[in-house]
C-alpha cells in the first residue's frame, strides 16, 4: 500500500483544484485566457486522466476510461482543446468519483497488481507531483484571467487566442534550507493561492516584505556574491523514489571557480534596467532575444486592434488606436505583471487589484530573454558587475545545498543552459520522456511562493520554454572569480 503522508497529499491536491475550480464561473471553467496555458477544467482533467492511464491502463490492462478521454487530455497546454470539454459541474463530479477510487486503490493491499512501477512508491511520487504541477498551473491561468479583465476584454468579447501578460511576483517565501512553515502571503494574492503553501520541502523562513510608501525607485544590480572554488561536486538525486527520471541518476560535475549573487535581482535592480532603456537597446538582447521582441510587438498590435475591434462591439463605438494601445499595454515594456498606477509608479497586478512592489524582493514575471538582457546590461556597468551572466544550474544547486545563497523559493531562478539529460538518463514512467530533451526548452530552478512541498528540493528542474513569463520567474547573477 501506498504511504499514507503520499495518500494525504494527493487528497489534499485533489480538494485544492476542486476548490479552484469550483471558485470562478461555469462559463470560464473551460476558457483560455493564456496561449501556452489550458483552461482550469483542462488540467483537472488531465490529472485524472493521468491517474486513469497508469493505475488502469498500464497496471491493471483497463484502459476503457483512459482511452474515452484520451483525445481530450492526451495533448500538451499549447493544444488543449477548447471545445468538447465537459461542463465545470460534470467535470467535477467525474473527476471525484475516479480520484476516490484510485485513493482507495492505492491505500488498499492487492488491489492493484504486483509491479516494478509501484515499488517504493515511486509511481504515487510521480502522480503527486504531476498533480502538483498541474495546481501550480491552474493558478497562472486564474492571474491571466485576472490580468486580461484587468486590460478591458471581457470574457464574452475575448478572442479565442493572443497574447495575454504571463506572471505575478512572489513575495514573503523560504530559501532552501531546512522544513519550515512560510509565512503568510501577500494581501494581494487570493485565499485559494494562500492554500497552495500550507508548507514546504526543505526551506525556511524569511523575513516578510515591507512595501514603501512611495513609488519604486531603480538602482544598479548589487555585486553582493559568495565564491564557490573550483572542484568536483555532486548535482542530482541519489535515487530517492520522489526523484524525476532527469535529476537521475546523480552526477560529479566539474565547476571553476565563480562568484553567485547571495540573492535574487530585484525589483528596484530591475526597474533600473527599465529605467537604462533596457528593453530599446539591442545590445543587450542576444538574436533570440531580439525575435522575441519582436514577436511580442507583433502579438501586441493583432491584440490592440482585437481589443478595439471588441470594444465596437461591446460599446457601440470605436476606439482610436492610441486609446486601445493604453488599454492593451503593448509587450513588451516590462515584467508581465508590472503595471502603472495613476501616478505613474510602477505596482504589480495580482488577483485583488494593484499593489506596490517591494524594492528588495525578487523581480519576477520575466522570459529567458529578459533574464540575459538584464545580465548583459549589468556586465555592461563594469566594475566588480563585469562579466555578470544568468547563472547555470549546477552552479545554483551546488550553491544552494551548500546554504550559500538566500531567497531560493521565493521565485522560480532562470538558468542559462538547455534543459539536457544527465549521462545514464533512464526514463521512467513514461519511456518517452527523453523527448522533452529535444524541444529547446530552458531550465528553472528553485521555487516560487504557490509551488508545492513535494516540489521543494535542490535537485528539482522545472523545464520551460524559453520565452515562458508565466511561471513567477526571476534571475541570479553569477561573476566571474575575483
Amino acid at each position: 500500500m501506498t504511504h499514507p503522508d503520499l495518500l494525504g497529499q494527493l487528497s489534499g491536491l485533489q480538494t485544492m483544484m476542486a476548490d479552484l475550480l469550483t471558485g470562478v464561473p461555469a462559463a470560464a471553467a473551460n476558457a483560455r485566457f493564456h496561449p501556452r496555458l489550458a483552461s482550469l477544467g483542462w488540467y483537472l482533467g488531465r490529472s485524472v486522466y493521468r491517474e486513469l492511464y497508469w493505475l488502469r491502463e498500464i497496471l491493471s490492462g483497463d484502459g476503457d476510461l483512459a482511452g474515452r478521454v484520451r483525445h481530450l487530455f492526451a495533448v500538451g497546454a499549447a493544444e488543449a482543446p477548447v471545445e468538447h470539454l465537459p461542463p465545470r459541474d460534470h467535470l467535477l463530479a467525474w473527476a471525484g468519483e475516479i480520484q476516490d477510487e484510485h485513493l482507495r486503490r492505492l491505500a488498499t493491499p492487492g488491489a492493484l497488481p504486483a509491479s516494478p512501477l509501484l515499488a517504493d512508491d515511486r509511481l504515487a511520487w510521480f502522480l503527486l507531483q504531476e498533480r502538483a504541477q498541474d495546481y501550480e498551473s491552474m493558478l497562472w491561468v486564474l492571474l491571466a484571467r485576472r490580468l486580461e479583465e484587468a486590460a478591458g476584454a471581457g470574457a464574452q468579447d475575448r478572442p479565442d487566442t493572443g497574447p495575454v501578460p504571463d506572471a505575478v511576483t512572489g513575495q514573503g517565501v523560504p530559501s532552501l534550507r531546512e522544513s519550515s512553515v512560510p509565512p503568510p502571503p501577500p494581501s494581494f494574492v487570493s485565499s485559494a493561492f494562500a492554500s497552495s503553501s500550507s508548507s514546504t520541502f526543505a526551506f525556511t523562513s524569511s523575513p516578510s516584505p515591507s512595501y514603501p510608501a512611495m513609488g519604486l525607485e531603480p538602482c544598479m544590480p548589487s555585486a553582493e556574491a559568495v565564491l564557490v572554488t573550483q572542484g568536483h561536486y555532486r548535482v542530482g538525486s541519489r535515487g530517492e523514489p520522489f526523484a524525476y527520471d532527469n535529476e537521475l541518476p546523480p552526477q560529479a560535475v566539474e565547476l571553476a571557480n565563480f562568484r553567485i549573487a547571495r540573492r535574487p535581482v530585484t525589483n528596484a535592480e530591475y526597474l533600473g534596467f527599465m529605467s537604462a532603456g533596457g528593453y530599446a537597446s539591442p545590445e543587450f538582447w542576444d538574436a533570440a532575444g531580439q525575435d522575441w521582441l519582436r514577436a511580442c510587438q507583433a502579438q501586441g498590435q493583432a491584440l490592440v486592434q482585437a481589443q478595439g475591434q471588441a470594444l465596437v462591439h461591446a460599446q457601440g463605438q470605436a476606439q482610436s488606436p492610441v486609446q486601445a494601445q493604453g488599454q492593451a499595454q503593448v509587450p513588451v515594456q516590462a515584467p508581465w505583471h508590472w503595471r502603472r498606477n495613476d501616478r505613474g509608479d510602477w505596482q504589480a497586478l495580482g488577483l485583488n487589484g494593484l499593489v506596490p512592489l517591494g524594492a528588495a524582493d525578487p523581480v519576477a514575471g520575466l522570459s529567458r530573454h529578459e533574464a540575459r538582457a538584464f545580465a548583459a546590461w549589468a556586465a555592461s556597468l563594469g566594475g566588480d558587475l563585469t562579466g555578470a551572466v544568468v547563472q547555470h544550474e549546477y552552479q545554483w544547486e551546488v550553491a544552494a545545498r551548500a546554504g550559500l545563497i538566500e531567497g531560493t523559493g521565493r521565485v522560480w531562478e532562470w538558468c542559462a543552459n538547455p534543459f539536457h539529460p544527465y549521462p545514464d538518463f533512464s526514463p521512467f514512467p513514461d519511456p518517452h520522456s527523453q523527448t522533452a530533451f529535444d524541444a529547446g526548452l530552458g531550465v528553472l530552478r528553485g521555487a516560487s511562493l504557490h509551488t508545492q512541498r513535494c516540489l521543494r528540493r535542490a535537485s528539482f528542474r522545472h523545464p520551460a520554454d524559453p520565452a515562458d513569463r508565466f511561471r513567477v520567474s526571476g534571475l541570479r547573477l553569477v561573476f566571474p572569480p575575483d
